[in-house]
């Protein structure tokens, strides 16, 4: 990985929830500084392909995928959609009894799809234990003097790991 002379390299070992936690909040971070962020953009490529690998782990299998398409398409057919969440899901409501035909036809969408479901619950808990795991990054430090004065409280918090005591 290149390197700019006479830079400090450190070791820090953080779960990879944490690490999760710090790409969210250094992926929105915009301020100038070439070392800054020369440093910043290659911790994040590490970061990113730790992460990469978790999301890889978590993708749902082929048929998990066709139960939550025939689930939605039940809810779009005896639901009512309400105003999409912050996170682009869409929550629905049921007028007219609806809500009881929904649930009866969720029920046998379930039992056919159950295997599937067991799978992507277990998948779910195996994907929170590898988030729980530790990895071990081999990071430039950031040195104090490169911090942007700019920079939020939150992502200096986030970074603060990542700086070398002078």
């Amino acid at each position: 990985m290149l390197k700019t002379k006479g830079e400090v390299s450190m070791k820090i070992t953080k779960t990879r929830k944490e690490l999760q936690d710090v790409y969210s909040i250094i992926s929105g971070v915009n301020l100038k500084g070439v070392k800054f962020n020369f440093k910043l953009v290659k911790l994040k490529k590490i970061i990113k392909e730790i992460l990469e690998a978790v999301q890889e782990a978590d993708k749902p299998n082929e048929d998990y995928l066709v139960f939550t398409n025939k689930r939605n398409e039940l809810l779009k057919k005896y639901g009512v959609p309400g105003t999409p969440n912050n996170d682009g899901s869409i929550p629905y409501s049921f007028e007219d009894g609806n809500d009881k035909e929904f649930v009866e036809e969720e029920n046998k969408l379930r039992e056919e799809f159950s295997d599937a479901i067991k799978e992507r619950e277990k998948q779910f808990k195996e994907t929170l234990d590898l988030l729980d795991g530790e990895e071990t990054i081999e990071v430039d430090a950031f040195n104090i003097d490169e911090i942007p004065e700019e920079i939020e409280t939150a992502q200096m918090e986030y970074l603060l790991d990542f700086i070398e005591d002078n």
